[in-house]
């Protein structure tokens, strides 16, 4: 990892990973062995969340979609008795 010259002394490391696009300019402390799997640890668990969320989101779209069409194309009708 490359440290900046602003936090080099400071305790910090700059994230420098293959996916260091959502983390550029993150800075993380410098931690034990164990510290950074726990963190690492947490990062995974969000990635997983993060990639169940997108995949609700794409059920939801494909789910939705046919509704909308039949009703913007007269398939359907809404409801009357609410």
């Amino acid at each position: 990892m490359r440290v900046p010259r602003e936090h080099r002394g400071a305790g910090f490391l700059e994230v420098n990973a293959k996916n260091s696009d959502r983390f550029r300019g993150s800075r993380i402390p410098r931690m034990s062995i164990d510290g950074r799997r726990l963190y690492g640890t947490a990062f995974r668990t969000l990635g997983k969340f993060e990639r169940r969320v997108r995949e609700i989101s794409e059920l939801s779209d494909r789910a939705t979609s046919p509704a909308r069409d039949g009703l913007t194309g007269g398939a359907l009708r809404p409801r009357t008795d609410r």
